[in-house]
């Protein structure tokens, strides 16, 4: 258990993320490195250590996970793909992190936004999700369990993961269908079409719009009025709307069974 200060078990600072706390809301400001985040164990401690912290601290009422702009988009994507199949310039071969082939890359990707998914599952707090910018497939299942999600006026959601000859993961595949149904799930994840920030909302993916240039105060503004809610209740409630976690549990197995099969290329485009 959290004790003493809070505020200060809280705090902290690198080249990844950020956290602070800022009248009852605890925020994880993701500045970089969410992809490498999957293959590096201290980046992936970084993070669980202040989810840890929000959860046991009485002074955190609502967690605010957001991140810059377009840190979870396409281009960071395409990097991150290539220096796992060995065509960029900080590997030669297979060898970035640790990693021997590219089954070996799905495998922890897959297990660190599953274990997030889970976790974020059974957070006892509210949680609000942010982004801007481009966010691709992998990172969609982790958005859509939080309480709320807002996003910035030019956030598009694209889904790119037919192209690099992978399925939807994450969770995806189980969570999607809950928010839209079974036959626009797979309108969404067969035909890739980005979607706008506009038509997320229209679809229920996404709660409110916000202006570019007003994200972080508004993010911050909407935190807020979140953290009258009486501890006791927002943890009834979040226990009675979760989502069925071991049929969850039982969906990632199967995920996981499927990573030796996956044949990652980049797109020829």
């Amino acid at each position: 258990m959290v004790n003493g200060s809070n505020k200060k078990a809280f705090d902290f600072q690198s080249e990844a993320l950020d956290s602070y706390i800022d009248s009852g809301v605890g925020v994880i400001h993701f500045k970089d490195k969410v992809f490498e985040m999957s293959v590096d164990s201290s980046l992936q401690s970084m993070l669980t250590e202040r989810i840890n912290i929000a959860s046991e601290s009485p002074e955190i009422k609502v967690l605010l996970m957001k991140s810059n702009h377009s840190i979870l988009g396409e281009e960071k994507n395409h990097q991150y793909w290539s220096c796992i199949i060995g065509l960029c310039d900080e590997t030669d071969s297979y060898d970035f992190y640790g990693i021997t082939d590219p089954a070996m890359a799905v495998a922890r990707v897959d297990s660190m936004l599953n274990q997030i998914i889970i976790k974020m599952l059974r957070f006892n707090k509210f949680v609000i999700s942010a982004l801007q910018g481009s966010v691709v497939t992998d990172f969609l299942g982790a958005i859509l369990v939080a309480d709320y999600r807002i996003v910035s006026e030019d956030t598009v959601f694209s889904f790119p993961h037919i192209k690099y000859g992978l399925p939807p993961r994450g969770g995806l595949g189980y969570i999607l269908p809950k928010y839209v149904g079974l036959s626009r799930a797979k309108k969404i994840l067969f035909n890739g079409e980005p979607l706008q920030a506009t038509e997320a909302k229209r679809l229920g993916l996404v709660d409110e719009i916000v202006k570019t240039d007003e994200f972080e105060k508004k993010c911050l503004e909407i935190a807020k009025r979140y953290t009258v809610i009486p501890s006791d209740v927002l943890a009834s409630t979040k226990k009675l709307l979760e989502f069925n976690i071991k049929e969850l549990e039982a969906f990632f197995k199967i995920e996981s069974e499927l990573t030796n099969i996956y044949q990652i290329h980049l797109p020829s485009d």
